[in-house]
């Protein structure tokens, strides 16, 4: 079974490469590791595309026909790998047609001075205002996006519970997401895990990089506004008025992925200290792993390839 044993190999590269990728993205510094997470998430489906070239009839076509056993593995490993990411795809846009198809239906927010401040924060930034939206919920809900019209809609309850300061911060938040196109970044991230749910390390990756576009954002705030202690309070109301985990998941300011109360920590210790430290150079090292993994699975599938015909002869022996 020459092509199942190259496949085997592929496969098996591309789990030790995610595998050393994860661990290599608990070197870097939270806050820049957005670049080396999304490297994390696509190095496993680079390596699984150089293993599956194999499978084009002109390659090895004299030596290892596609026949018997090895056609009922290609067979399976097709399916498998076309399926997970026909369902990973449509999934990603489900998720982009029902968010525009929300945010469309929430009411715009007039005559309140945070319309006016996302304008100006906005104009600080470079970006289109976007429209600010209100939705009638007693829970605190604050949330960015949009495809078509992108719109920070926010939640009667933070209306009424936070104060001028913090609701600036609030806005400069959401703001900061849409100036970093955060909801495409994770709109990519999760499309790669999906697509490569069978990869363990893209949960993780995934995790790292929604934590990072949060640290990311909270550094932007910070710099607009100038006050960082404003954001620091405006997370912790909106923490103690969440109840239970749905709340908590529902607010942009926490965080989509991952443990909420531990990233809220790890926020709040960041802004008490105006935690906008110059990024580490580790993170420099780190985004040399993918590129050393994927020249390295390369040579080692070159190699296997090579191989296969003295393979096929030893079985035909």
């Amino acid at each position: 079974m020459t092509h199942a044993l190259l496949l085997g190999i592929g496969f098996g590269l591309a789990l030790a490469a995610g595998t050393a990728g994860a661990l290599a993205l608990r070197l870097v510094r939270p806050g820049t590791g957005r670049a080396p997470a999304l490297a994390v998430l696509g190095l496993p489906a680079v390596i699984l595309g150089f293993t599956s070239v194999h499978l084009i009839p002109a390659f090895w076509a004299e030596c290892t026909p596609l026949t018997g056993p090895d056609a009922a593995v290609i067979a399976g490993w097709s399916v498998l790998a076309a399926g997970s990411a026909v369902a990973g795809l449509i999934a990603g846009l489900w998720r982009l047609l029902l968010a525009d198809g929300l945010l469309g239906r929430v009411p715009v927010l007039t005559g309140h001075p945070v319309a006016e401040n996302v304008g100006v924060l906005a104009g600080r930034l470079g970006i289109v205002p976007p429209v600010v939206r209100v939705l009638e919920l007693d829970r605190p809900l604050v949330v960015s996006g949009g495809g078509r019209r992108p719109a920070v809609v926010i939640s009667r309850w933070v209306l009424e519970h936070l104060d001028e300061s913090e609701l600036e911060a609030v806005a400069a938040h959401e703001l900061a997401h849409l100036a970093r196109r955060s909801q495409a970044v994770l709109w990519l991230g999760r499309l790669l895990r999906d697509g490569l749910w069978y990869v363990p390390s893209g949960r993780y990756a995934l995790r790292v990089l929604a934590r990072d576009e949060e640290l990311a954002a909270d550094e932007l705030t910070v710099r607009l506004t100038g006050r960082p202690l404003a954001l620091a309070g405006a997370l912790g109301k909106v923490w103690a008025g969440s109840s239970g985990p749905l709340a908590a998941g529902l607010s942009g300011l926490i965080g989509e992925e991952g443990d909420a109360g531990g990233m809220l920590e790890v926020r709040l210790v960041r802004l008490l200290a105006d935690g906008t430290d110059e990024r580490s150079t580790v993170r420099a090292l780190v985004l040399t792993v993918p590129g050393l993994l994927t020249a390295a699975s390369w040579q080692v599938l070159e190699l296997a390839a090579e191989a296969l015909p003295l393979v096929c002869r030893l079985g035909s022996l």
